[in-house]
């Protein structure tokens, strides 16, 4: 049974990756001797240590989901498979040659495809998307299961938002679109937001909710949850399930993993036609495609979607009925972890340890 050190520090997390990487590290132990080791080096009094613990496992393969600047630093022979998504264009520059270093590139999607075949068009290795499948306890809860909760909404068609609050998921934009819906239909549509746990910082400025509800006189046919811990998945289920579509108005967005459970319970689901969620709502649920690309200073493009045009894709997903599922690509996956063989870069050297002093700035010293 081939070693697998699975690399990242999402897996604690209740979102995006971090639903992933809980969803996969079951199926994957089935089939690998797993090694898991956090992205964060405070478990470890210096970095120093953290890498020599990686090493000390001894890996065949490395399993990166989405970041991977410490594998860089490891001087032992092994496979790097980096499986992740790109929310946005052109891929980072300081990136670029990392990528040429990795065994093999799986995205999650049709879109961080495509950024990667525009960054490295030479790289061999850059596989068909993988998406990630979901989690079991996702799925149509039965009549007689729904029949037993309570529904304070039942005599509405709840529009149901989960995300962080934070600028880049555009709640601003949900809001003042349900604020339209609202007011065309008074008292038939409810929106809830549950909002995902984020660190907050200078990047990650929240919305102020109520305010912006009050701006758009929308009153109590808005409610969000206020509590810093996530909701049971269960209890999300729950949600998903009594909804009549499951709306992200991201700016951009890697993958919407809210949107892929939504739709494996059968709910429709709507994104902004830009990025990764795109393709999910292209399937399950509507897209609105008529929105304005803008870039920030870093030159990453952005979708920006007026709210009238969101509001008519909302009202649009409310009254369908989505008959596929999300497949579940997890044999997939782990094929392609398994078949991945080392191969030759360009440059005909070993670049990692040159870019982790170019992208640490050279802070890893070994003693």
């Amino acid at each position: 049974m081939k070693k697998l050190l699975i690399y990242t520090d999402y897996y604690k997390q209740p979102t995006g990756y971090g639903r992933i990487a809980k969803t996969v590290l079951p199926e994957l132990k089935k089939h690998f001797q797993i090694g898991y080791m956090p992205q964060n080096t405070t478990v470890f009094d210096t970095e120093y240590e953290y890498v020599k613990d990686m090493q000390s496992f001894n890996p065949d393969i490395v399993l990166t989901i989405q970041n991977w600047e410490l594998i860089s630093k490891l001087d032992i022979p092994f496979c790097h498979v980096n499986w992740c998504c790109i929310e946005n264009e052109p891929f980072p520059e300081q990136w670029r040659l990392l990528l040429t270093q990795v065994d093999k590139l799986i995205p999650m999607t049709e879109f961080c495809q495509l950024v990667f075949k525009k960054a490295i068009p030479f790289h061999s290795k850059i596989v068909e998307p993988i998406m990630p499948p979901v989690d079991t306890v996702f799925h149509e809860m039965s009549f007689t299961e729904l029949s037993g909760m309570n529904n304070p909404y039942k005599d509405k068609k709840i529009i149901l938002c989960v995300a962080k609050n934070e600028s880049r998921k555009n709640l601003h934009a949900l809001i003042a679109a349900f604020g339209i819906i609202n007011n065309t239909y008074p008292d038939k549509y409810h929106l809830q937001i549950i909002q995902l746990p984020v660190k907050l910082d200078n990047t990650h400025i929240p919305w102020n909710l109520d305010m912006i509800a009050d701006q758009y006189g929308i009153g109590t046919s808005m409610t969000y949850n206020t509590s810093t811990q996530p909701l049971e998945d269960s209890i999300l289920n729950y949600l998903y399930n009594v909804s009549s579509c499951v709306v992200l108005s991201s700016q951009s967005e890697g993958i919407g993993m809210p949107l892929l459970e939504a739709a494996s319970v059968g709910t429709p689901c709507v994104a902004v036609g830009y990025s990764g969620a795109a393709e999910i709502a292209r399937k399950y649920g509507r897209v609105v495609e008529d929105y304005t690309p803008f870039w920030d200073a870093d030159g990453r493009k952005y979708a920006f979607v007026k709210p009238e045009h969101l509001a008519h894709g909302i009202i649009m997903a409310c009254e369908m009925k989505v008959d596929k599922r999300p497949e579940n690509n997890i044999d997939r996956l782990i094929e392609e972890i398994d078949s991945t063989r080392k191969v030759d870069n360009k440059y005909g050297i070993n670049m990692y340890p040159i870019l982790a002093r170019q992208l640490s700035g050279d802070i890893y010293t070994r003693v």
